[in-house]
């Protein structure tokens, strides 16, 4: 079998059947095929940058073996094939893993990778999408080995194919379960969490083929039931055009010293935080100096003082999620419920502790042992108490005539 030629057509022959997989069973549906970045995703990444690299590594790896001649002690040469692809399979995925956690937690190499977190659509073409100095330092990797040990001329065919067809297939937007195998196997209903803006730094999921790797050093991440937010990067307006993205990684360090350097894709915020993040909406503010001057006495009114909302009567506590009320005496437990949407209680969003200001989200945060991801999942923190507020007699205040609560009533008088 002449692998030169059936490699580039079984890999595009797996592009092609994805798409149409996509198409049929999409896990974000209304996704479109022809996203943004397309055509720069899949000319000048797939193709130009892929054919380009193949000459700048062999090229290398041909020069380090001719000055080395290790290649001819044939250390593979007697091993089966079939053995030798499996032997490179699993020896490259779990260097893979360990260089793509350095990533995500180096700044520099973070740089690197940022590219490839930028795509804001996730499907078959979007793992193509890499900065040219990474693909050179995992490929290089990836294949000198194989020549310089001696493995068969066909095992880097069969190798890079595997490894194309596997990369479109865990970014591809397939509603694909798989169940245990997920724990062995890796595929895009993990993956997809990887790119996700949910996960705080440094991020989960960093295997590429076998999911073992995450299962055995603990950073599996798969929530039943739970969809990501969304993808791409949040902190930084990534640019358009293949030239750009690549001079983008070599910006100054300090543009971004005030962030978290690994992982910064994973920097949306949440209904729950964005709302309550400091200075948010602030732009609509008045950014005049006050009167240092005196100031006129303002005028007393008579009834209680407040936005006429009238003297406080009740102390409650009201879901984060929609806001449906519940006495204070009854107990929130570990599995309790609103009874209106169904939403966990035991949580950091409904927990009086929770501060978006502070770290990890929370004023104990020198007391808790780690950072509880998931604000609105419920939690076993042992500092949990329910957040409360206090419920207003309307009729005790009245809104003086020509206030805004009163214009703000007559809007919906008939």
């Amino acid at each position: 079998m002449n692998w030169r030629i059936w490699a580039p057509i079984l890999t595009v022959l797996a592009a092609v059947l994805l798409v149409l997989l996509e198409g049929r069973y999409p896990y974000d549906r209304g996704q479109k095929l022809f996203r943004e970045g397309f055509w720069t995703d899949l000319l000048l990444y797939a193709l130009l940058q892929s054919y380009v690299l193949a000459l700048v590594i062999g090229g290398a790896i041909l020069w380090l073996d001719g000055r080395t001649g290790w290649s001819r002690l044939g250390h593979l040469a007697r091993w089966p094939v079939a053995a030798q692809v499996l032997f490179f399979v699993v020896t490259h995925d779990l260097y893979i893993y360990w260089f793509h956690r350095w990533q995500h937690s180096s700044p520099r190499l973070w740089r690197l990778h940022e590219a490839h977190h930028s795509a804001r659509t996730i499907d078959w073409l979007a793992g193509a999408r890499s900065h040219a100095f990474e693909i050179l330092i995992n490929q290089t990797i990836e294949f000198a080995p194989m020549l310089l040990l001696g493995a068969a001329p066909e095992v880097p065919l069969i190798k890079g194919m595997i490894s194309g067809v596997w990369g479109m297939y865990i970014h591809s937007n397939l509603d694909v379960h798989t169940g245990r195998l997920q724990r062995l196997i890796n595929g895009p209903e993990a993956h997809r969490w990887h790119h996700s803006t949910d996960l705080a730094p440094p991020g989960m999921n960093f295997s590429t083929k076998l999911a073992i790797w995450d299962v055995l050093f603990g950073t599996l991440w798969l929530p039943a039931g739970e969809k990501p937010e969304g993808y791409g990067l949040t902190y930084v307006s990534f640019p358009r055009g293949y030239l750009r993205q690549h001079l983008f990684a070599f910006r100054p360090l300090a543009l971004t010293a005030g962030l978290p350097h690994s992982a910064l894709h994973c920097s949306i915020m949440s209904d729950e935080r964005k709302y309550r993040h400091r200075g948010y909406q602030d732009s609509g503010r008045s950014s005049e100096p006050r009167s240092s001057g005196p100031q006129p006495p303002r005028e007393q009114k008579e009834g209680p003082r407040g936005r006429g909302l009238g003297a406080p009567t009740d102390t409650v506590f009201r879901c984060a999620k929609c806001g449906e009320k519940r006495p204070i005496a009854e107990p929130i437990e570990l599995d309790t419920v609103c009874k209106k949407c169904g939403a966990d209680l035991h949580t950091c969003s409904n927990c009086i502790h929770f501060d978006t200001s502070a770290r990890w989200e929370c004023r104990k945060f020198e007391q808790i042992p780690a950072r509880i991801l998931k604000k609105s999942t419920h939690n076993e923190c042992a500092f949990f108490e329910p957040k409360t507020v206090q419920e207003f007699n309307r009729e005790g205040g009245k809104p003086s005539p020509g206030g805004a609560r009163a214009a703000f009533d007559a809007l919906f008088k008939i």
